[in-house]
C-alpha cells in the first residue's frame, strides 16, 4: 500500500494526522509531511480513515500496482478539472456551486 497526496487539494486541515499520526505530520504552517509513505499493514486502518475523512479528498491509498497508481492520478486529475470549471462557471455567472460526495 502506498499513501498518495494531490498536493493541489490539500489545504493542511490536519485530519489525517489526527487519524493517523505515525503516517502523517502536519506542520503549524498547514504543510502535509507524510512520514511512512509506504506504511505496515498494522496501520492499513488508520490510514484508511485518514483517507476517508480527508476533507478535501486530497489522500488516495494505491496498492502496489503500476496501472492503479496511474488510473487513480488521472481520476484525481479529472476532478480537479471537473471543479476548476465548476468554479469558473460560479465565478462568470454569479451563481453558487454546491458538492455532496457520498461515503465511499
Amino acid at each position: 500500500m502506498k499513501i498518495v497526496v494531490d498536493r493541489d487539494l490539500c489545504q493542511g486541515h490536519a485530519s489525517c494526522e489526527g487519524e493517523a499520526p505515525e503516517v502523517f505530520s502536519v506542520s503549524k504552517k498547514g504543510d502535509l509531511t507524510i512520514l511512512q509513505p509506504e506504511p505496515p499493514e498494522a496501520l492499513r486502518r488508520a490510514a484508511e480513515l485518514a483517507v476517508k475523512y480527508c476533507p478535501t479528498h486530497a489522500l488516495s491509498i494505491v496498492e502496489d500496482d503500476v496501472e492503479e497508481v496511474e488510473e487513480v492520478e488521472a481520476a484525481k486529475a479529472a476532478k480537479a478539472a471537473k471543479a476548476a470549471k465548476a468554479v469558473e462557471e460560479v465565478q462568470e455567472g454569479g451563481g453558487r456551486v454546491v458538492t455532496v460526495e457520498g461515503e465511499d
